[in-house]
């Protein structure tokens, strides 16, 4: 395809490009913010999202973001440990 519909595909895939990186870094600031507050359930479903948007992400826009992302994820899991049981974490940890 060439000419004015490759154009338009061009400037339609970097407006898609630039939603699916605003998307994300909502999510993660989403995420984040309910992280620290302690919202599991919230916080997860952020995380869930992020990764969704990471799979569909071009490849350029990763490595600027892979740090929040990973933020995002050791946040996760520091609520998820905190919320376990300390009877739990006794037992797995056995």
């Amino acid at each position: 395809m060439s000419g004015p519909n490759s154009e338009k595909l061009s400037q339609l895939r970097a407006k898609t490009d630039r939603q699916i990186v605003r998307l994300f870094r909502m999510r993660l600031d989403d995420g984040l913010r309910y992280a620290a507050a302690a919202e599991t359930e919230c916080a997860e479903q952020a995380f869930e999202e992020a990764q969704k948007l990471w799979a569909v992400m071009r490849p350029e826009h990763k490595p600027l973001l892979r740090g929040r992302l990973d933020e995002l994820r050791e946040a996760v899991e520091r609520i998820r440990l905190w919320r376990e049981p300390r009877w739990l974490r006794a037992a797995s940890m056995s």
